[in-house]
Order: C-alpha cells, then structure tokens, then sequence
C-alpha cells in the first residue's frame, strides 16, 4: 500500500510530499449526514469541524423551509444543478460518474425562506451494482427519505434509460405507499387535520437543454408527461442558468412555515475541513483517469492553524504501485500540478491572500 503525505504550509499551499508503503489501506468511510470526522483531527478549531451551531440561527419572521433530494443517473449534471441553485460551488463537478461520494446539503437563503438541497451519487440499478459500496447504492434513496420534495435530474443529451426506468418504478412504488399512509392518516380523526403528511412533489429536470433543439426538448417532455408521475417539469441548463430561476421559484412556493436550520450565510452543511477534501478529490478526478480516482482513499490527518495560513496534512493510499506512479507522475510532475491547482481554489475557499 502506498501513502501520499500533502503538507500544506502556507496559506494552504501543499509544499512537501512522502510516499512509504503499507500492507492495507483504511476502509472508505460511509456516507452519511453530516459526516464524522477521524479522531486525530479534533484538535482542529471548532469552526473547521462543525457545519453549524444551530443555537446561533438569527430566526426572521414567519421564517419558511423546504428540503429537496436531488436524484438521477450519473453524470446527469446533479452536482453542477445544486451548485447553481444555491449560487455556490459545495459540491465537486466532474465529466466522470460517481465522483459524489458523500452526502452533501447546498443551502440557499432568500427573503424569509430557506431552501436545502442534498446532492447524491448516481442512482444504481441492483444489477449494475456488484462492484459498487453498498452505502454509495443507499445514499440517494435515504436523502429522498429525509426530505420533504425530490427532484429527479435527467441529461436531455444523453439519456441512460435503462437506470431512469429502475428509479421511475421506484419512485412510483414510494408514490404509492405514500399514498396510502396518508389516506390511513385522514381516516384516523385522532390526528390533528393540521398534521397530516403533505404530499411530497416529483419533480422532473431536464438538464443540459442547451445541448438538444426545442423539438427535441418538447417531444422528451411529452413523452415524460403521459407517465402522469411527475407534479412539474423543467427544462434547464446549469451550465448557464437557464430555466433555474423558474425552478428555484417552485421550491420556493413549495416552502411550509418551519424554522430555519442553518443561518442565511450559510451555503453549504459541509465543514472546511470536507471541503479541502473535496475540492483535493475534484483535482484527483479531473488528472486521473480509468479506475485510479475511485480506489484513492483521502484522510484529513491534521489541520493547524499558523498565523494567517492554514496547514493541511492530508494522505492518499492506493492499493497499487503502478496506480501510486500515476498518481505522482513523471519525476512528481503530475502530483505537482494536482496540488497547485487544488492549492489555488483552497485559497480561494478560505479567502487567504
């Protein structure tokens, strides 16, 4: 087993690199919100390890709230969505599948209401999930679980139908259960008419509209449409923008009288110290390519702060020797450029000079 040692000195900038071997690497963590972090790194400051205090959550009045879980086959555009809809970049984007791994929450703030969206890992049908974590094929039905709407993301270029088939059936036998819950609910005069459970919305999102003709796009919709699943339908491109207002002012409508989780700065449920792993990871995914970035396994091992700049130690195991030389590349060229690239958007994150 071979360890990437990244220290990262000034202003979170990796300058030195090791690599030892080791007979095993340490087992992927599972998917969760919000995610736990190693032991050796609480001695990092309060504010690199926690997403939120949620005491200090300044209320507005009749303060509103809606959670939506954003599915979809892989390389649908998900991450790219969320991260438009909340203005901000939380979650990493990648031209390769999989690369959300864990469960990330984007959170946007307007007027009195406060909209939450997880973004999950490509849906996988059963039979194409041999090889797959078995917490990577749960994350996106448990986000749906945990959330008052779902939004269903589809790549109108390139459609995976065998997979918008799997979650189709899906969603409709959880449509159905719902269904009955609630009716059980509205017969049974002991709960209050004001606690019944609302109706989630399914809502379809064509993403990447840019990319096919208003016949083609119209036709898609149609077709989607005499499915009578789905309560709206939009055709957007997250990589401009277009049509994401319109669906942001849906979920907003949607939004019920709650108080809010987050303060209204907050735009991610992710610590700093996630989101140097991720924005590292992105790097990784965007200068490897075939299997090497999946069997990377990240640990954030220390977070210091020094004066104005931050020291990251982070370490990558890989279970190969050759896959360590693409890693590090000719004469550690490739390691190189991965750690200033990844070096320049942690300064930017962190706002360091």
């Amino acid at each position: 087993m071979d360890r990437y040692k990244k220290n990262a000195v000034d202003d979170v900038s990796p300058r030195k690199f090791q690599v030892r071997s080791y007979p095993k690497a340490p087992t992927s963590p599972a998917i969760s919100f919000p995610r736990k972090f190693p032991p050796r790194l609480t001695q990092a400051g309060t504010n690199d390890l926690m997403e939120v205090n949620q005491d200090e959550v300044k209320q507005p009045k009749d303060p509103r709230g809606l959670s939506v879980a954003i599915i979809g086959p892989a390389n649908a555009g998900k991450s790219s969505l969320m991260n438009r809809l909340i203005d901000s970049k939380v979650s990493i984007v990648s031209d390769l599948a999989q690369t959300t791994r864990e469960g990330i929450r984007g959170v946007t703030t307007f007027q009195n209401i406060q909209l939450t969206f997880a973004d999950t890992p490509g849906v996988i049908p059963p039979k194409h999930s041999v090889r797959v974590p078995r917490d990577l094929i749960k994350a996106a039905w448990e986000a749906v679980s945990e959330s008052d709407d779902l939004m269903i993301v589809v790549d109108s270029y390139f459609r995976k139908m065998s997979v918008l088939d799997y979650i189709i059936e899906e969603i409709k036998k959880d449509k159905e259960t719902e269904t009955r819950r609630i009716e059980a609910q509205r017969r049974d005069l002991s709960i209050p008419r004001d606690e019944i459970d609302r109706p989630r919305h399914i809502v379809l999102v064509l993403n990447k509209m840019d990319l096919v003709t208003k016949s083609e796009m119209d036709a898609l919709m149609a077709r989607f449409a005499h499915l009578n699943l789905f309560d709206a339908m939009f055709p957007v491109s997250a990589l401009n923008g277009t049509g994401v207002d319109a669906l942001k002012d849906y979920f907003a409508k949607r939004s019920e009288r709650q108080e809010w989780d987050y303060s209204e700065s907050t735009k991610g449920v992710i610590s700093n110290v996630q989101m140097a792993e991720e924005i590292i990871r992105e790097k990784l995914f965007l200068y490897l390519r075939q299997e090497v970035p999946y069997v990377i396994t990240q640990e954030n091992f220390a977070w210091t702060h020094i004066g104005n700049s931050i020291r990251i130690d982070q370490i990558l195991y890989v279970p190969k020797d050759s896959q360590r030389q693409m890693v590090v590349g000719k004469r550690g060229a490739l390691i190189k450029k991965i750690s200033d690239e990844a070096t320049r958007d942690l300064i930017a994150f962190f706002k360091r000079d």
